[in-house]
């Protein structure tokens, strides 16, 4: 079953359903009305309603839609509305869109749609992965992402927790890519939304605070300058007192041989100027 209504407000506005039966086409010339709509989109936009009643012309040419379609896609104003597009569309025409625009034109945020992904194409299984990513930040045991899932054409119902991507898949083995195919519907609630998006964005301030701890102890065994973050205090000076722990915890005996260097070094040059003093104190003329 397809994906049909656009995004609302409640709790799970967007569950899968069957989409409802299409009238047969209105339009009795389709390569003429190919020709009317590519020189109305020279000087026209379209907005979100339009594009759909355009489709609905057509009704059961599932061809024609996607043909039309194509014509008026780089004419659309408004971008964020482009889940709901597609969701005007049956699982199939879905599908061949997708196939057609690429993935990269879907909201991550609203990817509630009917996918057939081909895991041995990069994009593809890109897309696939992202979706799996989602649905294990989100999971919930009251609610599954993934819907009718199939893998190479044999049903599927995994939990959609960690080993969920390498179960679609297929378990392949090290280094080599997968060839499996996973077609499903990808059904995201709101509440399912908002969890991925806090855990998501978790992740990145505890990889980004990671990183500055790392460069704040570097720069202050090293006593050098290093730029910590972007913004308006873009700088921070961070002085050298003494060594941290940094260098202590990470390199093991690196200070005490820094010391050893240092003192040899300075026992070194003691020495020199020693020698010298006494080599003027042998020379007559001194």
């Amino acid at each position: 079953s397809g994906v049909g209504g656009s995004e609302g407000s409640g709790g799970d506005n967007n569950e899968a359903s069957a989409p409802p039966p299409r009238p047969p086409s209105q339009v009795l010339d389709p390569m003429g009305s190919f020709s009317l709509l590519r020189a109305a989109c020279l000087d026209h936009y379209l907005a979100y309603d339009a594009v759909c009643k355009i489709l609905d012309l057509y009704g059961e040419d599932s061809e024609s839609r996607l043909v039309a379609l194509g014509i008026v896609w780089t004419r659309i104003t408004n971008r964020s509305y482009t889940t709901e597009i597609l969701q005007h569309l049956s699982p199939s025409e879905q599908v061949q869109a997708c196939s057609r625009f690429g993935y990269s034109v879907i909201d991550i945020q609203r990817p509630s749609l009917h996918y057939r992904l081909d895991l041995s194409i990069d994009e593809e299984r890109d897309w696939c992965h992202r979706l799996a990513k989602v649905a294990m930040h989100g999971r919930s045991s009251h609610h599954q992402c993934f819907r009718a899932l199939t893998i190479d054409g044999n049903k599927a119902c995994p939990k959609e927790d960690s080993k969920l991507w390498l179960i679609m898949q297929g378990s392949p083995k090290d280094g080599t890519k997968p060839k499996t195919v996973c077609e499903f519907d990808f059904v995201l609630s709101d509440q399912v939304r908002q969890v991925a998006s806090c855990v998501f964005i978790q992740k990145c301030w505890r990889q980004w605070a990671g990183r500055r701890r790392f460069k704040q102890a570097l720069a202050g065994s090293m006593g050098v300058h290093i730029k910590v973050h972007r913004g308006a205090n873009a700088f921070k000076r961070i002085q050298q007192e003494g060594r941290t722990s940094f260098y202590q915890a990470r390199s093991g005996g690196v200070d005490a041989h820094a010391h050893a260097v240092e003192e040899d070094t300075k026992r070194g040059a003691h020495e020199r100027a020693t020698r010298g003093e006494e080599e003027n104190c042998d020379d007559p003329d001194a």
